[in-house]
């Protein structure tokens, strides 16, 4: 958690270095990036927290509002879905066998739904208490984690030339070579797509409000918010972010 974090971290911590190293220049002075440093990892760890934490303060409550308002208007839905059936029933005879059997079937599924809540509720709440309990380990582990991304941002280049010199010792000359290539790669390559996945994600979420904005849909600033932050995930996130916003519409 420590060091992904602080990769992450360190993505932010060198666009305000870099502001820092722009005002010198322009001053005439010597930058020296240990006098602003913890100024600058403060202010991504904030950025980094604020943002995940916004996010999750608006979704979560639309999203229990919205489940709240499923539960209320289930049965008159349901009332709604009953009488449309039978209508089709009256107008098209025809059909009638194929709807009885779907409503049968329907009536089936949420029987043996209901008997298998029943049956198994003790372990659903077991299950549920340790799905808490995983969730107050992972806080626990963030919170550590910024701790230590602190820390290593805070002597980042000692950090990277005594890690140079532990992988000298431990390969051999050709093998240091082919690591160091990789780790450098990797990280110019994580850096760029960081980069400019984060301003598709701005691009992307500005596009969503503004076109929910024109038709009047509901939850545009936490909806906008979910598809920012999902877009940042790749493959799942736009799949995540767009189920979760259908269902908050």
């Amino acid at each position: 958690y420590g060091g992904c974090t602080a990769f992450i971290l360190n993505l932010i911590v060198k666009i305000i270095d870099d502001g820092f190293a722009k005002h010198a220049a322009k001053k005439g002075r010597e930058y020296e990036p240990k006098n602003h440093r913890v100024f600058s990892i403060i202010t991504s760890m904030l950025i980094f927290v604020l943002f995940a934490g916004l996010s999750i303060g608006m979704i979560i409550p639309n999203l229990k509002d919205t489940f709240v308002s499923i539960y209320k208007q289930a049965p008159d839905l349901l009332d709604k879905v009953a009488a449309f059936t039978e209508n089709i029933k009256v107008k098209q005879p025809k059909l009638e066998g194929v709807i009885t059997y779907a409503e049968n079937t329907f009536d089936s599924l949420i029987t043996k739904g209901l008997n298998f809540f029943k049956t198994n509720v003790s372990n659903i709440f077991s299950g549920a208490l340790t799905t808490l309990k995983s969730a107050g380990n992972v806080l626990i582990n963030f919170a550590l984690g910024l701790i230590i991304a602190f820390i290593i941002l805070l002597e980042k280049e000692k950090a990277a030339t005594e890690g140079d010199a532990i992988l000298k010792k431990l390969l051999s000359p050709k093998a240091y070579r082919r690591a160091t290539y990789v780790l450098s790669l990797a990280n110019e390559k994580f850096s760029i797509y960081f980069k400019y996945n984060l301003i598709q994600a701005v691009i992307t979420g500005l596009g969503t409000f503004i076109m929910m904005l024109v038709t009047g849909m509901p939850y545009k600033i936490s909806i906008t918010l979910l598809i920012t932050v999902s877009k940042l995930i790749p493959i799942v996130g736009a799949i995540v972010g767009t189920g979760v916003s259908a269902l908050l519409i």
